[in-house]
């Protein structure tokens, strides 16, 4: 009798049958086979368990109906009555042209306020329904702008048709409350059979590259989707390599559609510089020049190449001379620094030294003294940048990477409306100039480099809302840093999972440590946490972490300042709650570890 033979998977025909794709393309395959089996365990276990678990997941909409829905809405919005309008009618019909065209890799290309978030989804949701496509997935790098998208698909598209699924989302659980909404997105979460989807970047690359079975369950779900990788330019460089790989399987073995969408588009396309980047990338906008000029709204003024340093007290003097601006430094300490050179009237301070709820709750602040049109100078780290919905009519900004000033002048005459005295538009300012202090080491310093070389070469008419002025700095940057400097693609194909696992880690903490930071409610949380610890409620407490370094800890443990809390990190105990300001966050400075009374304020 002959032996029998197993089938080639058709995921992997077409691929040599020896070699290092492969390999690659067996690992993935293996992934989506084990997330299936995950899922459909779990959901029996569920099943013999509640019978009626999922009965809310009836009141999904079709792709079809959710498409038709944000058709008409956007249809009754984006009127041609205003020259921003007008542009953003553009960006639609292109999105919607662009939408009958074959699944594979799309770029849009769309500058800040041209209206990229209803028109990516308008396109996906089309794509989708012409194709046959189950799901649209948008990745974004942060929360802070999953959250505000989240909020504008919900108005679009309905509640229950909108799952966010991130770690910092407030769950009713975590306070030991489990609503039938909330059911319904946590049962969602877990396998992402649900018509939008709204995520991280680490939530979904890290889980295509996992070894975990919570994370890996929904894989298999993430075949024949449209997936949205929003801010594109912040895909990790350090993790290129393996990243452009399991897209491109994504395309070609599992029926998906991805769109790379940014005002910034990194130069993703394959060459000799990058031999494992995209082929057969199509950009969406028709016009991409023509759209750029259209939406011009601000001036960037560039310092003297090889120019002096300007010292923040000069960056604070500049600010007071308007009612409402923004500044954008490098580091933490640099925006204390520069803040509490400013009046305190209409000061506002954003830095990852004060936790997410606190960060949230000042941009409402700001977002609220812009709309009574009070005095608001606001100073941040660069964490402002990526997708902030927020508007001044000059911006400050620590000479930096292009792809970062780019995005510090997307927060400057957003939606164009600047005027004169005599009611005419007139363009925002953006003043780079040369700071005290230099960016982290890493891509950021290396970005600082290309910039000044490209500053060098161009002159002080360096355009970077000019799409081939952006193509040329990303080659430039691209072509000196390392994009598998953790050997991720080695281990991929040696089907070595774990330590894929191990190696994959979108954000690094780099010996850092979690914090709970006495904010809100926190402590409520932690007391919920003291008495049923789990997962929900740890991640409950997300909201209220501040990550710090060794030498910050070590300080802080040398108080008695902190206490240790199994399964989340430390706390900082309540007789040094001062030691965390309403303003500026955590008040300890990490280099502050000789004397202790340097650490109070």
């Amino acid at each position: 009798m002959d032996k029998p033979q197993l089938a080639f998977p058709d995921a992997l025909h077409g691929l040599p049958k020896d070699g290092e794709s492969i390999r690659l393309a067996t690992e993935l395959w293996t992934r989506f086979l084990f997330s299936a089996l995950v899922d459909a365990d779990r959901l029996a276990t569920e099943h013999f368990y509640d019978t009626d678990a999922r009965q809310s997941f009836r009141g999904f909409d079709s792709i079809e109906r959710l498409s038709e829905r944000i058709d008409d809405y956007l249809d009754k919005t984006y009127r041609p009555d205003t020259r921003v309008n007008t542009a953003r009618a553009r960006v639609l019909a292109d999105c919607r042209r662009a939408s009958l065209e074959p699944p594979g890799f799309f770029s849009l290309t769309v500058p800040t306020g041209g209206g990229k978030t209803l028109s990516s989804m308008a396109f996906a949701l089309a794509h989708a329904t012409r194709h046959g496509q189950r799901r649209v997935i948008v990745v974004a790098p942060f929360t802070s702008i999953i959250e505000q998208n989240a909020e504008v698909y919900r108005t679009v598209l309905g509640d229950r048709d909108v799952i966010e699924h991130h770690s910092a989302i407030v769950t009713p659980e975590a306070r030991g409350v489990i609503p039938e909404s909330e059911l319904r997105r946590r049962l969602a979460a877990e396998n992402w059979d649900a018509p939008v989807i709204v995520t991280t970047a680490v939530q979904f690359f890290e889980s295509l590259l996992s070894n975990d079975p919570s994370r890996c369950r929904k894989l298999h779900n993430i075949a024949r989707s449209v997936v949205i990788v929003d801010e594109a330019q912040t895909i990790p460089t350090e993790y290129l390599a393996c990243l452009l790989d399991v897209m491109r399987e994504l395309v070609r073995a599992y029926g998906c559609s991805i769109v790379f969408s940014t005002a910034t588009q990194p130069a993703l396309r394959a060459r000799p510089a990058l031999p494992n980047g995209i082929t057969g990338l199509r950009e969406i906008i028709a016009d991409v020049p023509d759209l750029t000029h259209a939406l011009r709204r601000v001036e960037v003024t560039w310092p003297e190449s090889g120019g002096a340093i300007t010292p923040y007290k000069a960056v604070a003097q500049g600010m007071v001379e308007v009612p409402c601006a923004l500044a954008v430094v490098h580091l933490t300490r640099d925006a204390r620094l520069l803040a509490e050179l400013l009046p305190a009237k209409g000061r506002f301070h954003l830095s990852t030294r004060m936790c997410a709820s606190h960060r949230s709750g000042v941009l409402a602040a700001i977002r609220a003294a812009l709309q009574m049109h009070d005095e608001c100078r606001v100073v941040s780290t660069q964490l402002i940048e990526a997708g902030v919905d927020i508007s001044v009519p000059l911006v400050f900004r620590a000479m930096a990477g292009l792809d970062s000033v780019a995005q510090a002048a997307g927060r400057c005459n957003r939606n164009g409306l600047l005027r004169d005295t005599d009611g005419r538009p007139v363009l925002g300012r953006v003043r780079v100039f040369r700071a005290e202090t230099a960016p982290p080491a890493g891509v950021l310093r290396q970005g600082l480099q290309v910039a000044e070389e490209m500053l060098l070469a161009h002159g002080p008419h360096l355009d970077v809302s000019d799409a081939t002025i952006l193509e040329e700095y990303f080659r430039r940057l691209y072509s000196r840093v390392p994009h598998d400097p953790h050997g991720v693609q080695a281990a991929r194909a040696a089907l070595d999972f774990g330590t894929v696992a191990q190696l994959v880690r979108l954000i690094d903490d780099g010996g850092q440590y979690p914090l709970v930071v006495p904010w809100e409610d926190a402590a409520d949380r932690l007391a919920h946490f003291a008495a049923r610890p789990g997962r929900e409620a740890a991640r409950g407490l997300q909201q209220f972490i501040v990550r710090i370094r060794d030498r910050q800890l070590r300080a802080l443990e040398r108080l008695g300042a902190v206490a240790v809390a199994e399964g989340i990190g430390f706390v900082l105990l309540s007789p040094f709650e001062h030691l965390y300001s309403d303003e500026f966050g955590l008040l300890v400075d990490e280099d502050a570890v000789a004397s202790p009374t340097e650490l109070i304020h």
